[in-house]
């Protein structure tokens, strides 16, 4: 199974994170981190551009995400 971030539609290559089960009741934890870049008018107010869409999608396996966390930094 796998976990991998898109943004707005589009695979990041360099965030993703795998883990070969050996049992649909294997446990994992998978984490990743990634550098985004976002525009200063980023928010659905400003109806001139599109805010920035974040998905953390799973590949593979069906499976069941007890928690996630994600943890979002603005740099200035």
């Amino acid at each position: 199974m796998s976990t991998q971030l898109y943004i707005n539609g589009v695979a990041q290559p360099e965030a993703i994170s795998t883990f070969e089960a050996a049992d649909v009741a294997d446990a994992a934890a998978l984490h990743f981190e990634s550098c985004v870049q976002v525009a200063n008018n980023n928010c659905n107010c400003n109806l001139t551009s599109s805010p920035t869409i974040l998905q953390f999608m799973n590949n593979g396996i069906a499976i069941e995400d007890a928690h996630i966390n994600v943890v979002i930094t603005k740099l200035v």
